[in-house]
């Protein structure tokens, strides 16, 4: 939905850029209707060990889903007959290390304080 893609630009750009990412903070960065969202989720007692688990499985289900579809590129390129010998052994290479390296979760201790 809009409030939640803006809640997460605006916070992603805050914290790439190294500035405060506080409720207060965030709040004041919103529309109404994502300062709303944020009340929300503020009110809500969330179950951080359940939340952090589902956070990992889902970032790890998109980049594997990003995986998928850069091999399965890949591979229709190889297929597709419009390469040269030397493109098709180089896409050969980049399927080869692709598979040989799927994506996996660097687990990163990140402290949810900074947000209250």
């Amino acid at each position: 939905s809009a409030p939640c893609r803006q809640l997460f630009d605006v916070y992603q750009r805050e914290h790439l850029a190294g500035r405060s990412c506080n409720w207060m903070h965030l709040a004041g960065e919103l529309t109404a209707e994502g300062q709303q969202l944020l009340a929300e989720i503020h009110k809500k007692r969330i179950n951080r060990e359940k939340a952090e688990l589902f956070c990992e499985e889902t970032i790890l289900k998109i980049l594997t889903r990003n995986w998928m579809r850069e091999r399965e590129a890949v591979r229709v390129k190889i297929q597709s007959g419009t390469c040269s010998d030397s493109e098709v052994l180089e896409l050969i290479r980049k399927f080869d290390a692709l598979k040989s390296a799927p994506p996996t979760l660097k687990k990163v201790e990140l402290e949810a304080s900074h947000l209250l």
